[in-house]
């Protein structure tokens, strides 16, 4: 299977994007709302990691559902923090949660994929980043600036970092 074309709908729940049709895929799961992150994460992730699969949640209830079936299939997670509210979501439900409902979950389990904590609220990220890695997660901080600059001189970076040092989960 093949993925062609722009991220076009971050409103679908855990979709799925194949980079390419590889055995042997890596798969990388990414909490992020605003179109136009969600746009170039996928275009660089595309370019960098052409064997990714690409699963985007703009919510962190729907992640926390699809982690408790997937988790030890990921070989990476990319949170933000802050979420929209945006009323009229599928099940009535308007509160789209925030990163830290994510790390609460991950916390319970036992420690596989590294995570990439992307936000700009400073007062979420010790929140965040100590509680995983008191519980033994590889953990990167990532100051999102300028736009969507920060995701190709500092984002990308980081993961190519990451699955250089750390290796997949």
């Amino acid at each position: 299977m093949s993925y062609k074309g722009s991220f076009t709908s971050p409103k679908q729940k855990g979709l799925r994007l194949f980079a390419s049709g590889l055995q042997d895929v890596m798969l990388i799961a990414i909490l992020e709302d605003d179109e136009r992150r969600l746009d170039e994460m996928n275009r660089l992730l595309s370019e960098a990691l052409p064997g990714a699969e690409l699963v985007f949640f703009d919510n962190a209830p729907d992640m926390v559902a699809w982690l408790r079936e997937h988790l030890a299939e990921v070989d990476l997670l990319c949170l933000d923090h802050d979420l929209v509210f945006t009323p009229g979501r599928p099940g009535g439900r308007s509160d789209p949660g925030t990163g830290q409902d994510v790390v609460d979950f991950l916390v319970t389990r036992p420690p596989l994929p590294s995570v990439v904590i992307h936000t700009s609220n400073w007062g979420a990220v010790a929140g965040m980043v100590s509680p995983l890695e008191q519980a033994g997660w590889r953990v990167c901080r990532v100051i999102p600036f300028a736009e969507v600059q920060w995701l190709k001189t500092a984002w990308l970076p980081a993961i190519r970092d990451i699955l250089t040092h750390w290796g997949r989960a």
